[in-house]
């Protein structure tokens, strides 16, 4: 009987332990990324998010499911809200709109 609580017991705490480091990568975003056509992208642990683009500065929040990012900032009466596809290699962030054939690459800074 010993034996069998144990048993369930490991069984339970490696499928916790799978869970909560299967996140997709979501993990991976946080930090600032560069870019050529949006300036910067900065993803903060606490679900915020800041985008530098041509000298204006948006923040807002962010969340993440699965391979998808959604932004959501409405700064001065403007609401922006975007989804995008998300992969991560190598240190580099590419971000594909789920509405439009819009592509952004980034590089993480170091």
């Amino acid at each position: 009987m010993k034996k069998m609580i144990l048993l369930v017991i490991m069984s339970m705490c490696i499928l916790t332990g799978c869970n909560s480091s299967d996140n997709n990568g979501s993990d991976d975003i946080i930090g600032k990324w560069q870019g050529s056509d949006i300036e910067s992208i900065e993803f903060k642990e606490d679900g915020t998010f800041t985008m530098s683009d041509k000298g204006t500065d948006t923040k807002g929040t962010y969340k993440i499911e699965e391979n998808q990012v959604s932004l959501s900032s409405s700064e001065n009466g403007v609401i922006f809200n975007p989804s995008y596809y998300f992969e991560i290699e190598n240190d580099k962030l590419l971000l594909k709109r789920t509405d439009h054939d819009f592509e952004y690459h980034f590089a993480r800074e170091k």
